[in-house]
């Protein structure tokens, strides 16, 4: 199992999800929160108010911190490659996938925390546009 410590929480993975512990009294740490789930997660990563909790099979769930006590589901990215750990610095996620390599996302969470994979999915709906908008002019040529 892994953690993730921050200045005041250390983030423990169990064998169902993850615990929020408070350690600011270094002496006394206090359980405050924990998310559930039916996943096996390996790695997990804690930046600004989102926890990144990875797992081999389902790729990378995304959770919103506001509230402490009960971490919010906020997204999930899972491209049917195997994961092996993750990191994320400045909006970016690094994946490492064994043999495929290290895939990268782009999170902006200041843009929404609705939609933290907001960059590939910006770039998939640009491409999937320009490729309509391409199929829509060439049959206006041959008309």
């Amino acid at each position: 199992m892994d953690m993730h410590v921050t200045e005041d929480y250390a983030f423990v993975l169990s064998w169902e999800g993850f615990d929020v512990i408070d350690i600011i009294d270094k002496e006394n740490p206090v359980k405050v929160g924990q998310y559930f789930t039916w996943k096996v997660p390996i790695d997990i990563f804690v930046e600004g108010r989102f926890v990144y909790m990875l797992d081999a099979a389902e790729g990378v769930d995304v959770f919103d911190l506001t509230y402490i006590n009960h971490p919010k589901l906020i997204g999930n990215f899972d491209n049917g490659h195997a994961h092996y750990g993750i990191s994320v610095h400045n909006s970016y996620i690094y994946l490492a996938e064994g043999v495929n390599g290290t895939r990268i996302l782009m999170t902006d969470p200041k843009l929404s925390a609705k939609l933290p994979f907001l960059g590939p999915f910006a770039i998939f709906a640009s491409l999937t546009m320009l490729s309509v908008l391409i199929i829509f002019i060439r049959k206006k040529k041959r008309r």
